[in-house]
């Protein structure tokens, strides 16, 4: 079964950095759409790519509203479900984790499941 997760970034390397080592574990490939993305940064995502299983494109026009990242995202699905059979899209700062009394990981639960789509509860978590 072909996976992929994708996210878009602008210029966050660290939280990049923790993303990419986070869903490596469960997908085969990843995927950045970088945004505005200073060029400077291209040796880092080569560095990643060598590292996962990753490729980035950058982007063509700027994404300055929510509608716009919405219609980069959909179309970049659209694509991905022609040759993935899971497709994830999430923001950089999301870490998607299961219920462990269901599943060992995120990639069981993709093994495992038959539905075509989950849907996640989200909760902010943060130290005061």
């Amino acid at each position: 079964m072909k996976t992929i997760v994708y996210t878009i970034v602008q210029n966050d390397m660290v939280m990049l950095d923790l993303w990419a080592k986070y869903y490596s574990k469960h997908f085969d490939k990843l995927f950045i759409l970088c945004n505005e993305t200073k060029h400077e940064y291209t040796s880092h995502l080569e560095e990643l790519k060598s590292k996962y299983n990753l490729d980035y494109e950058f982007l063509q026009e700027k994404i300055k509203e929510p509608v716009g990242a919405l219609g980069i995202i959909k179309d970049h699905q659209v694509e991905f479900l022609k040759i993935y059979e899971w497709v994830l899209y999430c923001n950089l700062d999301e870490f998607i984790v299961v219920n462990p009394r269901r599943y060992k990981s995120l990639r069981d639960l993709i093994s495992k499941t038959n539905r075509k789509m989950i849907f996640c509860e989200g909760f902010n978590i943060r130290q005061d």
